[in-house]
């Protein structure tokens, strides 16, 4: 019932053409009892839905419209495994339900396009990441944040150890080495030295280490990497650290690195040693977007006026835009015109419209809190000319 939400269905979500949507987010918990709010809180939302489809298109087909988001309601398996956060979006085309890495606000919302500014936060947080656990002969996938961490089902492509990815290739389990790839000696930081069995027999260990790292960089880069869009921590031994990255192709996989034995650690521990990491590198990217936006405003190619903005998301002037999170403009863009109307009494949010026409037309759209956007009115704007 529910998917992964990915930068790539994101994609498909803001290209569907304008149609009646309903947009229902809402916080959730994951353990009991909390958990046990979670479909009464669903029931309510959903009644505000009810509420608002009538008032905001009183000809569309509501009982047909409802119906998916009642089906969700009664599917007793669907609640039993809750995440942090639930979107479900529903249009005349579509209906797509998404378990979420992280906490949303709750909200309902009726319109002619469905609402993703929440969808857009989590899948361009800078502190959103994947964790590759990687050892010799096993493979574990992990995604979060700084404040939390889940396991990520792998897909069936990614092999999760040697026999899966090398089968009859495999050397013998009689051949002698070290499991991880070097002997006591190597231990010392000694490469030449093997374990019994001679370094013809350690070659071909290391050989099937290095078809098998090759195939599960493949792997995990076209069905978990590109999909996600996340930046990939490796956390796996310094020497299998070594042999991953010389055949690694993965333009996901961070320079920074956990030179540990992942089965040593569980996903607590491994969350506690990256988060530190992890929030260095988005003050950083931040501030780099706060250094290019100040060029770009000495060569007068920015803008924070709604008007202007508006206009040039509609003729594809924006390179990036920077949008207020948790802030909503009452008002709508004309998408033929790029005008903007304000309205203060429309629940339409001004700052939606916008986002999703500069994302249409080629725009990096960052979504940052309020302390760190560069303007007050909600955007600011980097033009390419």
């Amino acid at each position: 019932m529910s998917a992964h939400i990915t930068r790539d269905n994101l994609t498909e979500l803001i290209n569907y053409p304008r149609q009646i949507c309903l947009s229902l987010y809402m916080p959730t918990y994951r353990a009991f009892p909390d958990s046990s709010q979670n479909i009464t809180r669903y029931k309510n939302l959903l009644g505000q839905l009810r509420e608002q489809l009538p008032v905001r298109f009183p000809d569309a087909y509501h009982a047909t419209m409802l119906a998916p988001f009642e089906r969700l309601e009664q599917d007793h398996d669907f609640w039993q495994t809750p995440r942090d956060g639930l979107a479900v979006l529903c249009g005349e085309m579509f209906f797509q339900v998404y378990k979420l890495s992280r906490p949303v606000t709750e909200r309902v919302v009726v319109d002619d396009q469905p609402c993703l500014s929440p969808l857009l936060t989590i899948t361009q947080a800078r502190d959103l990441f994947q964790i590759l656990c990687l050892s010799r002969d096993h493979v574990r996938l992990l995604e979060g944040h700084k404040d939390g961490l889940h396991a990520v089902e792998l897909d069936p492509r990614v092999p999760q150890t040697q026999n899966d990815a090398l089968g009859t290739e495999l050397t013998s389990a009689d051949q002698s080495g070290h499991p991880d790839g070097f002997g006591p000696a190597g231990e010392r930081g000694d490469s030449m030295m093997h374990a019994a069995g001679g370094p013809g027999k350690q070659a071909e260990i290391d050989k099937d280490r290095e078809k098998f790292f090759r195939a599960v960089d493949r792997a995990i880069e076209e069905h978990h990497s590109k999909p996600s869009g996340l930046p990939l921590l490796l956390v796996a031994l310094p020497e299998n650290q070594s042999f991953f990255r010389q055949v690694s192709h993965n333009q996901r996989l961070l320079e920074e690195r956990l030179e540990i034995d992942p089965g040593a650690l569980d996903a607590e521990a491994i969350r506690e040693r990256v988060a530190e990491t992890m929030a260095h590198r988005e003050v950083e990217q931040l501030n780099e977007v706060h250094d290019k936006y100040g060029a770009a405003q000495g060569e007068n190619r920015t803008s924070e006026d709604l008007r202007e903005v508006g206009k040039a998301a509609l003729a594809g002037r924006i390179a990036t835009l920077l949008v207020e999170a948790d802030r909503s403009i009452p008002g709508a863009l004309d998408q033929d015109s790029g005008e903007v109307g304000l309205n203060e009494d429309t629940d339409a949010n001004l700052l939606e419209d916008i986002t999703l026409c500069a994302l249409r037309n080629g725009a990096e759209v960052l979504v940052v809190s309020g302390q760190r956007m560069p303007t007050t009115s909600g955007v600011a704007a980097i033009f390419h000319f």
